[in-house]
């Protein structure tokens, strides 16, 4: 998440909304000067916010078309099979939405799993935005609503990214090395996941958040996620699940452009791994949205011996089509849901003098 992202996402949410962040007799000034705001304000930030996620997707669909189109090798698609790998890209959206929602519920323990599977669903178009900031920028926002405070959903949408992605770096090493062997992506699958995993223990997150407290408001102790030993059990099998469906959606991919040609058994570690390994280092790069070039090459380069390079790069192209489709899908869903903000009972209204 770049820097510079970090000061505009705090200042653009209202300490007001959040309850706990301002005492009742300091909480007249801010409502005074919300209502000197004209009311189309707040509805043209959300279609500004907007604008922008939907340009970036349709740029991304426009860019992966593109070079679909030049591919020189025409493939019969089979659609049952590609919408079944949309659908198990479904699933996994939904595994690590839980999985987020687990490392929310660690500083605020009241908000409802589905408001922040909600949150998690509806900024996830927003990686394809250069910079991947606006996807932390719509998670404050969403999160505001359930009284977590700004900083512990920046904080908690940081360490749900990297812990995922250590997740993602150390399973596509193992699948990597599972006969047919692919030693240098294992190597560096596992470097990748030890580097990630680094960044999230106790000592190192916390040191870096108070790297950050220069550019945030008072990070208070309960704003760092702090998992339990249960709490890490149920991260690493919430976060196994999605990353085991995200590879089947890859593997399925394989089978929907190559229909006559069932998908060995065997080459199934080595797909996913792939789009494992191309998923994280995608991520490592932030200037990439979305991972894009980067994560299709490393697909290609690692499947190309066992499926042939035409089938190889057509199903990294294949699978980015797919899951941009899928997300925008699963985003209007989620949108369209009723969605409680909180678990617990609503908090007493303070009384009137």
């Amino acid at each position: 998440m770049p820097e510079d992202a970090i000061p505009t996402i705090l200042t653009a949410t209202d300490p007001a909304s959040v309850p706990g962040s301002l005492s009742s007799s300091d909480q007249a000034i801010p409502a005074k000067v919300a209502k000197a705001w004209p009311g189309w304000i707040k509805p043209a930030i959300k279609l500004v916010i907007g604008g922008i996620v939907l340009w970036a997707v349709g740029r991304q669909l426009a860019i992966t078309w593109d070079r679909w189109q030049s591919s020189a090798t025409d493939f019969d698609l089979n659609l049952t099979i590609l919408i079944s790998s949309g659908i198990a890209y479904a699933c996994g959206l939904i595994a690590f939405g839980i999985y987020y929602a687990r490392v929310v519920q660690m500083v605020a323990p009241e908000t409802a799993t589905v408001s922040c599977l909600k949150a998690y669903i509806l900024s996830h178009p927003a990686k394809y935005v250069p910079g991947k900031g606006m996807v932390v920028v719509i998670r404050v926002g969403l999160l505001a609503r359930s009284g977590v405070r700004p900083t512990a959903a920046m904080l908690t949408a940081l360490y749900e990214t990297l812990s995922m992605m250590s997740i993602g770096g150390l399973l596509a090493g193992v699948m990597l090395f599972m006969p047919p062997s692919h030693w240098i992506g294992a190597l560096l699958s596992w470097a990748l996941g030890a580097a990630f995993l680094c960044t999230v223990l106790p000592l190192t997150f916390g040191r870096a958040a108070r790297v950050l407290k220069k550019g945030l408001h008072a990070i208070e102790p309960g704003d760092l996620p702090k998992p339990t030993r249960s709490g890490l059990m149920g991260l690493l099998f919430w976060g196994m699940t999605g990353w085991l469906f995200w590879g089947m959606s890859q593997v399925l991919v394989v089978a929907a452009l190559a229909p006559e040609n069932s998908v060995s058994l065997a080459h199934w570690p080595r797909i996913m791994g792939a789009m494992m390994l191309g998923t994280v280092g995608g991520f490592a790069l932030p200037v990439l949205p979305g991972g894009i070039g980067l994560r299709e090459w490393i697909i290609d380069e690692l499947t190309a011996g066992v499926i042939g390079p035409d089938l190889a790069i057509a199903s990294a192209l294949g699978l980015r089509f797919v899951w941009v489709v899928a997300e925008l899908v699963a985003a209007a869903v989620v949108a369209l849901m009723q969605i409680p903000l909180k678990t617990g009972p609503k908090p007493e209204e303070p009384s009137k003098v």
